[in-house]
């Protein structure tokens, strides 16, 4: 598995799908024994968030994880 990221709880929110450039939110889910986390970046488009949170996860040592767009 890889570092996936969800956007259905943004679409719902926004009624469109991530774009743009602004500060992005993500939620890292929990999972084996860690608590979720709110990972903020900073201002940057959506496209570059992704790559920077993937990188961020993964500096945590996290190989697999489901991040979730903030709403």
């Amino acid at each position: 598995m890889a570092i996936r990221i969800e956007t259905r709880a943004y679409e719902t929110a926004h009624g469109k799908a991530p774009r743009g450039k602004g500060m992005w939110a993500f939620t890292r889910e929990a999972s084996h024994g860690h608590a979720a986390r709110m990972i903020f970046t900073p201002a940057m488009t959506y496209r570059e968030a992704c790559a920077w949170v993937r990188r961020a996860v993964r500096a945590e040592g996290f190989q697999d994880a489901v991040l979730t767009v903030g709403a």
